[in-house]
């Protein structure tokens, strides 16, 4: 069962973070290197980029919400790895788990460390229609609020003996979580738009700009691919 509360605080941003200024296409770039990496390792490689993400967590001020994120699925975790290693061998089973929380906490690390505006910023520069960028933003803005939502669901749910663990009662907690997020998205778009939110091109109050630590962990995600690419 999924831990609702751990993943709600496992998703708020990290503001006083040393990444939080930084450029976010130099962190999207990491995440894309530590995925490339990840489809090229052996344990030896995965062991490397497991120290590095874990060290840009600590950098970044984020271990706290990398714990929470793995306690919140924690018992998903546990499922997928049983059977990750009763269908495949030993070594393989290894690389497979490690791909999948090594990937994720670099996800994490990233969402939990960029600006939103600034994402829309190097979006409108890369000149990609409006409509798409407002939607992006929107969408990642409700992610933390539709955990909320969802956790406040089951609350109330297994007070009334409606939800009452694992897949019973599975269908009215969707229900009510679906409902709860269109009227919140009604409500969020209302607001933007009395906002000019979706009124053209805006003038931003910072500029984008390329942190020494950012560029240092970048540098480090290059030259673990290169290492990847030498032992494969």
């Amino acid at each position: 069962m999924l831990d609702m509360k751990s993943l709600f605080q496992a998703m708020i941003p990290n503001r006083n973070s040393p990444l939080y200024e930084s450029h976010p296409v130099l962190k999207l770039a990491g995440v894309l290197l530590v995925l490339i990496i990840l489809a090229l390792c052996s344990i030896k490689v995965a062991v490397l980029l497991a120290v590095i993400t874990l060290a840009e967590s600590a950098v970044g001020g984020t271990t706290r919400n990398v714990l929470q994120f793995l306690r919140g699925l924690k018992y998903i975790i546990l499922s997928i790895g049983i059977l990750v290693f009763l269908l495949n061998p030993l070594e393989k089973a290894i690389l497979i788990m490690a791909r999948l929380i090594i990937g994720s906490i670099a996800l994490l690390n990233a969402y939990t460390t960029t600006r939103i505006l600034s994402m829309e910023q190097v979006l409108e520069k890369l000149k990609l229609p409006e409509s798409a960028i407002r939607a992006t933003s929107l969408t990642i803005r409700l992610i933390p609020l539709t955990i909320k939502d969802a956790e406040q669901s089951i609350e109330a749910l297994a007070l009334r003996s409606i939800y009452k663990g694992a897949f019973r009662g599975i269908t009215q907690l969707l229900s009510v979580i679906l409902a709860n997020s269109l009227n919140r998205v009604e409500f969020l778009t209302e607001a933007l738009v009395a906002k000019y939110f979706f009124m053209g091109k805006r003038k931003y109050p910072w500029k984008l700009r390329i942190e020494a630590v950012s560029l240092t962990l970048f540098t480090t995600k290059v030259l673990c691919l290169l290492y990847a690419i030498s032992l494969h």
